[in-house]
């Protein structure tokens, strides 16, 4: 009698309840993003002024569409199967809304121009306050999270997403005619005209504004409803055709576009229709690849899951002045070097990715309750201290520590106390 065949042990094991092809998307996103901030800060001269990076421009433009997009992809993904959950107050949408604080609470905290609340009212200028208000990246994916969360909330009903997903869509897109006008923003108040336009403000502007970058999001929100329904049926493939045409499509009516309206009087912001399409064929690609092979699907998935982890820490090592590497040859690199800088860069972000998943697997609670004392300890050094020394840090660690730990440290004072007496 012959032996029973074994399972096939040598094709890559996909995560468990995981959109593997998501997963690389996202962290396709992020190397695209590291590769863009590395060679706007370093690429010298005379690469930098070439026809070629130039070029380049356009496809760095996809990093945020394509980010932003696998962010209402995931949300439908993780929402759909707890759905009544999510459209109710309840344990999982308070985590939930504790998640997306953490993304808003760090784009914020990368923008301060003051380490404390006095140093901020010491140094005020309009534009730093600008600067400070400004959208990039993780302020459009945590408000536009929340946005999206509260059309589900709205609408409770999981089967009529999609048409407000396509509708709000719509006024986005169509609303960007307006909020992009010069006279329109200047009676926006102060601190709401960043969220709607990319236009200067005190000599900065915000390149990631809510109008039009949301429609990323509610586009991939919108497909990954229909991936999600037809997943049931076993049919999602159709939902992956319809993206890829409906991306060929936008990238055909922005080339249509420019040739009817003059670049100078489309108020939106160039090629964002392109823009839109280009990720929406790099998500249907990643698609139809992953029935051929899987491409390191652990790695996609350390790395999608520590998504905000790597976002600050690059930012971090590439724009953060003495912590920076390389910072002194800002804008002096040969192309080769900036390549082997990006390469050594992925590689460190990598791996800090795998030892945060480590850790968090081995000490969830420990890991969770560090990150809280840290960020207790950043609020008090905050608004406590008038600057932000070595001793006003280490202070404020402590008393966030005494606080978190309270309990733990009471518990061992009545043990010492109980043996002491004994």
């Amino acid at each position: 009698m012959s032996e029973p065949s074994k399972p096939d042990t040598a094709q890559p094991q996909r995560p468990k309840d995981r959109v593997v092809f998501i997963d690389q998307a996202r962290t396709i996103a992020l190397i695209m993003m590291m590769a863009g901030h590395s060679l706007d800060q370093f690429l010298g001269e005379p690469w930098r002024s070439s026809q070629g990076y130039q070029e380049y421009q356009f496809f760095r433009g996809i990093t945020s569409a394509l980010f932003l997009m696998v962010s209402g992809f995931s949300f439908v993904v993780a929402s759909f199967k707890y759905w009544d959950d999510y459209v109710r107050f309840s344990p999982r949408l308070f985590a939930r809304l504790r998640r997306i604080g953490y993304i808003l609470f760090f784009a914020y905290l990368l923008h301060l121009y003051g380490e404390t609340l006095i140093a901020m009212f010491d140094w005020y200028t309009p534009k730093k306050l600008a600067g400070s208000l400004r959208f990039d990246v993780l302020q459009n994916i945590g408000f536009s999270l929340f946005l999206v969360h509260a059309m589900a909330f709205a609408v409770r009903k999981r089967e009529h997403f999609w048409k407000a997903a396509a509708v709000l869509f719509v006024f986005v897109i169509g609303i960007a005619g307006i909020t992009w006008d010069p006279a329109v923003d200047a009676a926006l108040p102060h601190w709401l005209s960043p969220a709607l336009n990319a236009l200067p403000h005190n000599g900065r502007r915000s390149d990631f504004p809510l109008i039009p970058f949301t429609g990323f999001m509610l586009v991939g929100a919108f497909f990954a409803y229909w991936f999600w329904l037809l997943k049931q049926k076993g049919a999602e493939k159709k939902a992956i055709i319809a993206m890829v045409l409906t991306g060929a499509a936008f990238i055909g009516f922005e080339q249509v576009l420019w040739q009817v309206v003059a670049r100078d009087e489309f108020l939106l912001p160039g090629n964002t229709f392109a823009r839109c399409g280009s990720a929406m064929l790099v998500i249907g690609g990643l698609y139809f690849l992953e029935k051929k092979v899987v491409l390191l699907p652990r790695l996609s998935l350390t790395m999608s899951k520590d998504s905000l982890g790597i976002y600050v820490a690059q930012g971090v090592i590439i724009y953060g002045g003495t912590l920076g590497l390389l910072h002194e040859y800002k804008k002096g690199l040969p192309l080769p070097a900036v390549f082997a800088y990006i390469i050594v860069l992925v590689a460190v972000m990598a791996l800090l990715a795998f030892i945060i998943s480590t850790t968090r697997n081995r000490f969830p609670d420990g890991v969770t309750r560090v990150r809280r004392t840290l960020i207790l300890a950043w609020f008090i050094l905050f608004f406590a201290w008038p600057r932000s020394t070595w001793t006003a840090m280490a202070v404020s660690l402590a008393l966030a520590a005494l606080f978190m730990y309270r309990r733990e440290l009471l518990q061992l004072f009545l043990n010492l106390r109980k043996k002491i007496v004994q």
